[in-house]
């Protein structure tokens, strides 16, 4: 499985990026797993150049979101 991340969701459309590339895929918002909201981390396989699995990584996305956090306050104190 390949580590994306969910970059939009867009009239009913999720627009997920994956790999270090960044390879975009489109997939119907109803296909995304419970809990995954953008800029959540995400686990897909990929099949014939479409997503045939996707799971939602929540500690990699607990992580990121902390990271994000951590640094906009200190932005916000300079």
């Amino acid at each position: 499985m390949e580590q994306a991340v969910l970059d939009r969701i867009e009239d009913q459309q999720a627009i997920v990026l994956v790999g270090e590339q960044e390879q975009e895929y489109i997939l119907a918002a109803s296909a995304l797993p419970t809990g995954a909201t953008e800029g959540a981390i995400l686990l897909v396989k990929i099949v014939s150049d479409s997503i045939e699995q996707i799971q939602l990584d929540q500690e990699k996305t607990n992580n990121a979101k902390a990271r994000i956090k951590s640094k906009m306050s200190r932005l916000r104190r300079k």
